[in-house]
């Protein structure tokens, strides 16, 4: 497959603060097996990773499938690069044979003309004295250098892992990276007429990337998908009427998150109100992040039936809007508690019925 030239082929902790407040936003990880990522002879899964080569002397990118319609989107990689020994070699196939290519370049790229390039290099490798390794970021466009950062801290400069942003709003690209935590290192222009662009992982001849986790966040209007005409009194009526036992009021009971990846958004109250499909969930009350966005009786999420009775998949809207339904689901037990499962944030929250 080609595309303009090229081959295609989590820092979460904190992540609310870098994705736009209300968004779509498409995640790869080892848990949907990196599925919105295209994959060719040259990409594998390696425990969590998903191990990407490049052995030719041409650039690849591996290319998320999401198209990008939209006039703002960030897109966040948390990755390594494998291929980054000091002093080291790699054979790669050129146009003429076999080649050797030294501190490969790796990084991301967009289809319409947009790369930013990572590659490390030693300035004086055998001189204990006066060496020092060096981490170049250069943005490019249509293969142009835009601007260079070089950086000695903050990043990992060998084979550990880092996580790169490119951030696009307001008619301005920002580039963010870090290997604990994102620091802003360049900020440009940027315009752009297209009406769809894709973005990926790009790699240099010799490259080979472990790629963690990849998000891609879109925005979205934030209030229309959450609106319902449901009111208070509604619900009562319902419930008090209702002969279905999940119906009703339930309220948060505990929690088990790893809380460097996902934090508590409230100690809700929600409605379960039944439909055809499964259930639709009311927000009632509890919201302590974002708590001045949230409404009464706006939609919180929806379970939708599976082939395994009691069972669930999960929609969920987040304190910040965002829609989170990767392979999210959700069981009740004894019809007294509900859990919601997260698995590709580590957690899972479980809340009670309220009992009249």
């Amino acid at each position: 497959m080609k595309l303009r030239g090229y081959r295609w082929s989590g820092l979460l902790a904190g992540l609310m603060a870098f994705l736009p407040i209300s968004a779509v936003t498409q995640y790869a990880t080892i848990h949907n097996q990196f599925k919105s990522i295209v994959q060719d002879r040259n990409a594998h899964i390696h425990g969590s990773n998903l191990v990407v080569f490049n052995p030719i002397i041409k650039p690849v990118v591996a290319q998320e499938t999401t198209p990008i319609t939209t006039p703002s989107f960030r897109y966040l990689v948390r990755f390594a690069s494998l291929n980054n020994k000091a002093g080291r070699k790699y054979i790669v196939h050129g146009y003429s044979g076999k080649q050797v290519v030294s501190s490969p370049c790796w990084g991301i790229a967009t289809d319409n003309g947009w790369r930013v390039q990572l590659q490390c290099r030693n300035e004086a490798l055998y001189d204990d004295l006066r060496d020092r390794r060096i981490m170049t970021v250069t943005l490019l466009h249509h293969d142009e250098p835009v601007t260079v950062k070089e950086l000695t801290e903050g990043v990992d400069l060998d084979e550990g892992f880092n996580t790169l942003q490119m951030s696009v709003e307001n008619e301005m690209m920002t580039i963010s990276i870090g290997q604990k935590k994102l620091a802003e290192i360049m900020q440009v222009p940027y315009k752009d007429d297209s009406d769809t662009l894709h973005v990926g992982l790009w790699l240099g001849a010799g490259a080979k990337v472990a790629l963690e986790r990849s998000v891609l966040s879109l925005p979205r209007d934030s209030r229309t998908h959450v609106k319902t005409s449901w009111t208070r009194e509604a619900l009562d009526a319902l419930f008090a009427a209702s002969d279905d036992p999940m119906e009703g009021y339930w309220c948060y009971q505990d929690r088990d998150m790893d809380e460097n990846v996902l934090r508590l958004g409230g100690r809700y109250t929600v409605a379960l109100v039944a439909t055809d499909e499964g259930y639709d969930i009311i927000y009632v009350d509890g919201a302590q992040v974002g708590a001045n966005q949230w409404v009464p009786c706006e939609l919180k999420g929806r379970l939708t039936k599976t082939i395994f009775d009691g069972n669930f998949d999960l929609m969920w809207i987040d304190a910040t809007h965002r829609v989170i339904e990767e392979d999210a689901s959700a069981s009740f037990e004894n019809g007294v508690l509900l859990t919601l499962r997260f698995p590709i944030f580590r957690s899972q929250m479980r809340l009670k019925k309220v009992l009249q």
